[in-house]
């Protein structure tokens, strides 16, 4: 009996080193497991959500535009909407930034070969686990499959290669979010690159600006001249609360947000005729266009379903704040009648 006791003891005690200490063998310090230069990320949900619960259960594709905005690259998130059973595309913002960069130049903490016992205590499974490819021109770099966190949740599992390795668990946790958190609010990315020319068309009238950087007093400030039958130079005043307002202007919710409404709802609004179209260009040649639908009501608020296009890549339906859009359409009626600016001579 006594042997029987002890044998038992000795099992449970090997038990909980094989848990508690498995998951931590082979332990190493921070080391470059690879680095890749890819322009496209597939993140494919789990098959089994009681392991992986708290993951998206929407394959993400994720896409890098590179040099679009002079040093900087321009992102993508494309995702599955269930009740439209459409896929869906928005501006990603710096969460695919940061994505690229820490897959591209993968850091680990550990490595182990992928033994089925290992594998099956990190619950890793080439059919049930999420898993992650990265691509360039349409050839697979790296997949790598995404088992469970330590204990401590600093780290995050993943089998490729036939070795299993851990890395910091944030590069991860993006995917334990709604995909909402991955878009771009900003409408017009007018920090990142100069600005040529910026326009309103709409049935009423046709507003063209002309946006020139000048150097004065050892500064850089925008000129701005409108083009109509003649050249007319702006108060420059104008042209910046302009600049400002389009700046400012973001999304205020999404179809698929929780006061979003569905794309059910999106889709049939943006069928009728757009209203206006704000148009820019900038130095670099890259084309901005936002599509203007009829003001409507969303869980009664006023609000403006918009389709923004960036060279080829359109958008789906986003809604925009009225009063912000008003706003943007005053200022370019009032420089649409604006007088030639003279620039007013320093008192002697």
């Amino acid at each position: 009996m006594k042997k029987i006791f002890i044998a038992v003891v000795v099992f449970t005690f090997l038990l909980v080193l094989f848990l508690f200490v498995d998951e931590d063998r082979e332990n190493l310090k921070e080391e470059i497991l690879w680095k890749e230069s890819p322009d496209k990320i597939v993140f494919s949900p789990p098959r089994s959500k009681k392991i992986f619960e708290k993951m998206q259960d929407s394959e993400l594709i994720f896409m890098r535009y590179a040099n679009w905005f002079q040093d900087t690259a321009f992102f993508t998130v494309e995702s599955d909407d269930k009740e439209s059973e459409k896929r869906i595309l928005y501006e990603c913002n710096y969460q695919c930034k940061n994505l690229f960069m820490e897959l591209s130049v993968l850091k680990i903490l550990s490595a182990a070969f992928a033994e089925d016992g290992y594998r099956k205590n990190l619950s890793i499974s080439f059919e049930n686990s999420p898993a992650i490819s990265l691509s360039k021109n349409n050839k697979v770099l790296k997949e790598f499959y995404l088992g469970n966190e330590s204990r401590d949740k600093s780290r995050r599992f993943f089998e490729t290669g036939g070795k299993i390795y851990s890395t910091h668990s944030y590069i991860f946790n993006k995917f334990l979010e709604n995909p909402i958190g991955f878009r771009e609010l900003n409408v017009f990315p007018l920090g990142i690159s100069k600005i040529k020319k910026i326009e309103l068309i709409s049935e009423e009238k046709k507003v063209q600006l002309v946006v020139n950087p000048v150097i004065e007093n050892n500064s850089e400030r925008n000129s701005y001249i409108r083009l109509s039958q003649k050249k007319i130079l702006l108060d420059p005043a104008l042209g910046d609360l302009l600049f400002t307002g389009l700046r400012d202007l973001k999304v205020d919710r999404y179809p698929d947000s929780l006061n979003g409404e569905g794309f059910l709802v999106a889709e049939e609004l943006i069928k009728t005729k757009e209203t206006k179209e704000i148009q820019i260009s900038l130095s670099n040649n890259i084309q901005i266009s936002l599509k203007v639908f009829p003001v409507t009501n969303i869980k009664e608020v006023k609000l403006r379903p918009v389709v923004r296009k960036i060279q080829n890549i359109t958008e789906s339906a986003s809604y925009i704040s009225d009063e912000f859009m008003k706003n943007i359409e005053n200022t370019f009626d009032n420089i649409s009648t604006a007088e030639v600016y003279v620039k007013a001579l320093p008192k002697k």
